[in-house]
């Protein structure tokens, strides 16, 4: 086939067609106005309808979008206002907000509420507590803590909402608006209210903000809904937080457009309740209670109530737009309904058919203006196409001629038929065809490179913004451990820039001792190209703080599997660690306290037996020594008899001690003191022979404070401690005691908290063995000893250390470590007293009687019969009972001049109630009370009523021999 042609015979080709062209365009111009007019007479009003109905939807699809931001905003305000109370319950009251606790509320009406003679002007929110509940401590924490800080916070939302409140299990409100405090009966519960129930745990699991039902408030006037947000910590349901929503402000902030003439939108929700109505929500305002629920039936227009159901019945997912059509006494509505993203809300417009009509004559000229314009425009449409489709394709036929001519075989002419333009076009097309499918080929790879960079660039703008906008530190190392990127978050981690830590290690952020104990962790994960997680260490900050950190990493390689390096994410775990720990530790002093505790009553208990038991052990011998010769060879075995008690007597005060029922702390004493006067005990001397290689040394300030405190438990304490550090040295080594003056402005966390003040400062350090961390916190613990029980000590001595520091109001701080020693620091609070005068020794005739009568009430016989020989040989004239019934008859016909009184007796009456039934009988009656345990309130009682001094068992001769003689002695003088 030939495909050889000239420019001249495209020209003429041009010329015939163009001429046939102009007689086709000229008839169909003409046929399509014709058309176009018959089509715009009987569309008009169907287009005027279209286009109100779009104009309307239009309206209710950006109304309904500003209704779901507006309520969404709101609950979004729920949830700020549970965390800002959340953080206000961190605080904890000082004294002062205690004592003005009072001031700013009091009892009314049987309720706790505000006080407003007590508030600043600047006050706004009110407190109520239903006499259901006690003001407790917790209660009042709450109130303080929320007190200053609820105030700000309500005043800043006030402009959004009309009232704000919280409402805890324990019925207390703090509310927003603080006179509605005085409008609360005073037995009221809130957690029958309808809106405090929908929130709590049983009817909102998903703890989620709920809101209530459209309702009419008495109280304000106003028709109103409900924003409930409950509050939990942790998972403890504590209470709700609500913002009333009044919906008048809400009709004239979100729906203030009018749609058409006398058109309108309201809101109602899927049980036919109005929310929102220009017309009705006043309706029912001078008969509602609180409560109320308007219904489009109460309003009684029906034929809205049959489209709001029809609506409710076909409207299915949120933002779509429903069209009804109803009649109202003769006149025809338009109804279109939007589902609202918030709640089984709708919102409506309802707009007067008639109103759309009066619009006809606007559109007309609207559409006449249109045709023509349309017109015009298709008419440029034809006329293009026509240029397009006949008369370029001949332009362009004689260019490409021109360039196939020239020798370019690039351009390829269009064929749009088989007339002689096709023929002609086909002619040089198939010369480039082969070049067209080249083209188009490279035009399909670019497409898809294009495709693929888009994607690319898409996926790398949501990882930055992933990235950016984590709370976490993002990392990527290469494979020479040096970082190559960090997010801006490491500022806030480190305080370092990004472009810091570009080229250095993980390492060089972390002290040295953690930098090897990590490389030994992270090597064999690295070398394995292995992913770890949550590995915690500690890193050093920009300003030199240390923090604790947590890192996961997972290995990086390319597509051909090569090892590039490793990208992961750090946050800062520094609080949630110190929480930890400081939980453990209150948990360890808690099952300390309840061992003590325990321990302690039974250690009472059997202190008390065994103080009765050593009665006649310790009193007896006494009186034995005074009839046997000096020279008697069993002189011995009866002093040798009597120490044995009184060692006994001593493991006694051990346990007394343990009970907390044996210290008594009224005497001012020295530290310095009784640290020397144990260096002249037969103890210290015991100890040395047994330890000749532990050198003691002291370091004792001159100018030592004093404190309240018993001078034999306070010498035990030392003791005690010094013991237990010469066991801990088998070796030899030093141990050194020391004293200071010490005053914390703050409070110190060791072994125990020690809170802020003035002390006096006890030190026993040793060089010794030290103590494991699993022991050390079972030190204090009665009898739990690594000696031998029964040789190296009773396994008390570090409890009775615990149980008098504790006695003396002191603190306790251990630091150990295995093969370093110990340190024991005790803190006693000072006192600015001075010390009494130590007393001479008082020989046994100074305290010997007169024969004065004297009645021994106790119901141990062998208690009895040890005081009745000690007071015969005292030249007293003794008479013993063995029940409180009995020294009652026993008084009533004879008069004694003392009376010593057993505090516990059983069966039967105590030494209180006996002395009170005698002094009935003889108001004046003297007496001595005496008792295996420390003063009780029970003592201390008896001692008001008119008992003398107190007396702790077991007897000896002067303890017993001074009482008596000091009593009779009062007696005569008064």
């Amino acid at each position: 086939m030939n495909y050889s042609i000239t420019v001249k015979e495209v020209k003429k080709i041009k010329f015939k067609l163009i001429h046939k062209i102009i007689c086709v365009f000229a008839a169909v111009f003409i046929i399509f106005f014709l058309l176009t007019g018959i089509i715009a007479q009987k569309t008009l009003e169907h287009q005027v309808n279209v286009n109100a109905e779009e104009y309307v939807a239009t309206l209710i699809n950006d109304e309904g979008i500003d209704i779901d931001n507006y309520f969404k905003k709101l609950e979004a305000l729920g949830q700020r206002s549970v965390n800002f109370i959340k953080k206000t319950l961190k605080h904890e009251p000082t004294p002062v907000e205690l004592q003005e606790f009072d001031k700013k509320y009091r009892y009314i009406n049987g309720a706790l509420r505000s006080n407003l003679t007590a508030f600043h002007d600047e006050d706004i929110s009110g407190v109520f507590l239903s006499n259901h509940t006690d003001l407790n401590y917790e209660i009042k924490k709450i109130i303080i803590a929320t007190e200053g800080t609820f105030d700000d916070y309500a005043r800043g939302v006030s402009g959004t909402v009309f009232n704000m409140y919280i409402i805890t299990r324990q019925q207390l409100i703090r509310i927003y608006k603080k006179d509605w405090a005085f409008a609360v009966e005073p037995d009221h519960d809130f957690s029958k209210d309808f809106f405090y129930f929908i929130a709590d745990p049983e009817h909102n699991p998903e703890r989620k903000s709920r809101w209530t039902d459209p309702y009419y408030d008495s109280i304000w006037k106003h028709w109103m809904t409900s924003l409930i947000t409950p509050i939990y910590t942790g998972n403890d349901f504590w209470g709700i937080v609500g913002h009333d929503v009044i919906l008048d402000d809400v009709y004239r902030q979100v729906l203030k457009k009018k749609y058409f003439n006398t058109g309108y939108g309201f809101i109602f929700d899927s049980k036919k309740n109005i929310v929102i109505h220009p017309h009705h929500l006043n309706k029912l305002f001078e008969t509602a209670e609180m409560g109320t629920k308007l219904t489009f039936s109460d309003i009684g227009d029906q034929a809205l109530t049959g489209a709001i159901s029809k609506a409710v019945e076909n409207i299915n997912t949120t933002g779509e737009i429903l069209e009804i059509d109803f009649s109202r006494d003769g006149k025809e509505f338009h109804l279109q309904t939007y589902k609202l993203d918030f709640l089984d809300w709708y919102f409506g417009i309802v707009v007067p058919s008639e109103e759309v009509i009066k619009m006809l004559p606007q559109f007309r000229k609207q559409f006449l203006i249109g045709g023509i314009v349309l017109s015009i425009i298709i008419f440029s449409v034809v006329v293009l196409l026509v240029y397009c489709y006949v008369i370029s394709p001949i332009i362009n036929l004689t260019k490409v001629a021109r360039e196939i001519r020239s020798g370019n075989f690039n351009k390829k002419a269009e064929v749009k038929g088989h007339d002689e333009i096709g023929e002609l076009a086909t002619a040089f097309n198939d010369m480039t065809d082969k070049l067209n499918k080249s083209f188009k080929n490279l035009q399909k790879e670019n497409a898809e490179r294009r495709i693929a960079e888009e994607a690319l660039k898409e996926s790398e703008n949501r990882f930055r913004a992933l990235v950016e906008n984590t709370s976490d530190w993002v990392w990527e190392l290469d494979e020479n451990g040096m970082f190559t990127y960090a997010s801006h978050k490491v500022k806030d981690l480190l305080g370092f820039k990004t472009e810091e830590l570009i080229g250095r290690t993980p390492f060089d952020f972390m002290p040295p001792e953690e930098k090897k104990r990590i490389s030994g962790i992270l090597q064999p994960i690295i070398e394995g190209r292995k992913p770890f997680e949550k590995l915690e260490h500690k890193c050093l900050q920009k300003n030199g703080n240390l923090i604790m950190v947590e890192t996961t990493g997972i290995p990086i390689f390319d597509k051909e599997g090569k090892y590039l390096g490793y990208r992961g994410i750090a946050k800062d775990i520094t609080a949630y660690k110190k929480s930890e720990e400081e939980k453990e530790r209150l948990q360890a002093q808690l099952l300390i306290a309840q061992k003590m505790e325990a321990i302690g009553t039974l250690a009472g208990g059997v202190a008390h037996d065994l103080n009765n038991t050593l009665g006649a052990i310790v009193g007896y011998p006494d009186l034995l020594l005074d009839e046997i010769p000096q020279d008697s060879s069993i002189r011995s075995s009866i002093m040798a008899i009597k120490q044995s008690g009184e060692r006994a007597a001593a493991i006694v005060q051990d346990l007394l001690t343990l009970a907390r029922r044996g210290v008594n702390t009224t005497e001012v004493v020295n530290l310095n003191d009784i640290v020397s006067k144990y260096f002249e005990t037969p103890e210290y001397k015991k100890l040395k022979e047994f330890n000749p290689d532990v050198d003691v040394e002291t370091s004792l300030i001159p100018d030592l404070f004093n404190i309240i405190g018993s001078p034999v438990h306070l010498s035990k304490t030392v003791m005690n401690l010094v013991a237990n550090s010469a066991e801990a040295m088998p070796g030899g080594g030093k141990i050194v005691i020391s004293t200071q003056n010490r005053y914390l402005d703050k409070p110190v966390k060791g072994y125990n908290r020690v809170n802020e003040g003035e002390y006096v400062v006890l030190t026993v350090s040793d060089n010794g063995t030290g103590i494991s961390k699993q022991d050390l916190g079972k030190i204090f613990e009665p009898f739990y000893t690594k000696k031998v029980m029964g040789r190296s000590g009773t396994g008390l001595g570090m409890a009775v250390v615990w149980g008098t520091v504790k006695d003396h109001q002191g603190y306790v701080d251990v630091k150990s470590e295995e093969g370093e020693g110990t340190t024991f620091e005790l803190c006693f609070p000072i006192t600015k007293k001075d010390i009494d005068k130590t007393e001479e020794p008082v020989a046994a005739q100074d305290y010997s009687g007169n024969g004065e009568k004297i009645l021994i009430v106790d119901d141990m016989e062998a208690q009895r019969e040890i005081a009745s020989s000690i007071l015969t040989k005292l030249n007293y004239d003794v008479h013993t009972v063995s029940s409180g019934e009995e020294a009652v008859e026993y008084v009533k016909t004879s008069t004694v001049d003392l009376l010593i009184l057993d505090m516990i007796m059983d069966p039967g009456i105590d030494g209180l109630e006996t002395y009170k039934r005698i002094l009935e009988i003889h108001p004046n009656q003297k007496a001595i009370i005496a008792s295996g345990f420390s003063e009780t309130g029970r003592v201390i009682e008896a001692e008001k009523l008119g008992a003398g001094k107190y007396i702790k068992k077991p007897y000896t001769r002067e303890k017993i021999g001074l009482a008596v003689k000091f009593e009779l002695e009062k007696q005569t003088e008064s």
